[in-house]
């Protein structure tokens, strides 16, 4: 049950967030160093990192509070959640991928293949 004023559970405190964003920040590093997704050899490292981060800070932002008030309400209206799991993912994808490919050319520098 919440109280007026509290937060939700999936919402999480202080600690969690925490948690999140160094969780985050490992993640970044390691792919920006790396150079996941073909990264490595289309942007230098400095920037690379830099868009990996933000990429990885932006999506600890965005999916808890949405994938978390979905699976919610839609446990509230009877709703199972290996249906409401999915769309919620799904529909929190929609602004990270536009996200991603913003970081991708503004920050590293990467453009798309043109044939």
């Amino acid at each position: 049950m919440v109280t007026r004023g509290a937060s939700p559970q999936w919402f999480g405190g202080p600690a969690v967030w925490a948690r999140r964003f160094a969780v985050a920040t490992a993640a970044g590093l390691f792919m920006g160093v790396t150079g996941g997704f073909g990264t490595f050899a289309a942007a230098p490292l400095g920037p690379r990192i830099a868009g990996w981060l933000v990429m990885l800070w932006i999506g600890a932002l965005l999916y808890p509070p949405l994938v978390g008030w979905s699976v919610t309400a839609g446990a509230r209206r009877g709703v199972p959640i290996w249906i409401t799991l999915p769309g919620a993912v799904a529909f929190a994808s929609l602004p990270m991928t536009m996200i991603s490919s913003l970081a991708t050319r503004w920050i590293m520098g990467v453009r798309p293949v043109q044939d």
